[in-house]
């Protein structure tokens, strides 16, 4: 059981060592979390690289295989020693448009992951990648209170509640079939290659166009919600811990434990980009239902030797900068 004893296998980042060489798998490999996987990760031979086509970028001698989710993996995903699903859909501001699919995606496929260790290896540690989202307003009552593992699921929008069921079938499961399945619950995270649909993000990219037209004028929606904000960079060192040592049938928060407004982070963003931009409130851009705020108790996952290394500022300069590239 991973968490127990010495470690011998393979290592995925510094300080981080698995218990063997076996392959490993990433599912969702062409996305914003599974590129970053791929790129801070030691993949290589005889590693798996999953998503609905094959032609992402991948490292030398990992494997892309095309996986359509819900459904059975191909005959040519062979068994592996670790996996990590990271394949769904993954943003809230666009879950509520096709809630059919959103489940199919979100839950089943992440069943069909399941099925697959079930029956091709059985013996493997797998990491299911959740989201705080699943947590709603559970700290609706005291904004400023961290909220930990043992929070209640409490999700308001359709994303929330689709990542909230795929941990729990996938832990049933897990325990029916005597799976090593560990769950991430991770709370906001941000970086270069994130799309526009997330709310950082799209703060980049309206900014960028702002002073390159000289419009001076950046739309947003509402700024009051807070949240726990990680750079990729941290959240994927968060996985190869709770990959290696995370306890079997767990979940972890992945966060700072620290909050901070979205208003906070474009004010952040306008002062990176020298100042003197106006911003204008638009209900358009404003979600129907949001959370107030979302601060999440990380000491469970720290338990195991984490630590975020990232300062916000340094990752909102690295996204800005990535976004003023790809414009």
């Amino acid at each position: 059981m991973a968490g127990s004893g010495r470690l011998t296998g393979r290592v995925l980042q510094e300080g981080t060592e698995l218990r063997s060489n076996g392959p490993l798998l990433i599912t969702g490999a062409a996305g914003f979390v599974g590129q970053h996987l791929l790129r801070l990760w030691n993949l290589g031979e005889g590693d798996f690289a999953c998503d609905l086509t094959d032609d992402f970028p991948a490292p030398p001698g990992v494997r892309r295989v095309a996986w359509q989710l819900p459904g059975p993996a191909p005959r040519e995903l062979g068994a592996c020693a670790w996996v990590v699903h990271a394949a769904a859909i993954s943003s809230v501001g666009d879950s509520g448009n096709a809630l059919g699919r959103l489940f199919e995606v979100n839950v089943l496929g992440a069943a069909s992951v399941m099925e697959y260790v079930s029956e091709r290896c059985p013996g493997a540690r797998v990491l299911l990648l959740g989201s705080s989202d699943s947590y709603g307003d559970a700290a609706s009552d005291d904004p400023a209170a961290l909220i930990s593992e043992d929070a209640p699921f409490a999700p308001i929008n359709a994303y929330g509640s689709s990542k909230a069921a795929a941990e729990i079938v996938c832990m049933q499961l897990a325990r029916a079939n005597g799976l090593d399945l560990v769950a991430s619950r991770s709370f906001p995270h941000f970086g270069p290659g994130q799309r526009d649909s997330f709310a950082v993000s799209a703060f980049c990219k309206r900014i960028v166009e702002a002073v390159r037209t000289d419009a001076g004028v950046v739309r947003v929606g509402n700024l009051a919600p807070v949240r726990d904000y990680l750079h990729i960079d941290d959240v994927c060192r968060a996985y190869a811990v709770l990959l290696a040592r995370g306890e079997a049938l767990q979940a972890y928060n992945v966060c700072s434990g620290t909050g901070v407004s979205i208003g906070d982070i474009l004010d952040i963003l306008v002062d990176i980009a020298g100042g003197g931009l106006e911003i204008t409130t638009c209900r358009d851009l404003a979600r129907s239902a949001d959370i107030r705020a979302q601060i999440g108790d990380c000491s469970r996952l720290r338990s195991l030797g984490w630590e975020n290394n990232v300062r916000l500022r340094d990752g909102l300069e690295a996204l800005l900068s990535w976004w003023e590239d790809e414009g």
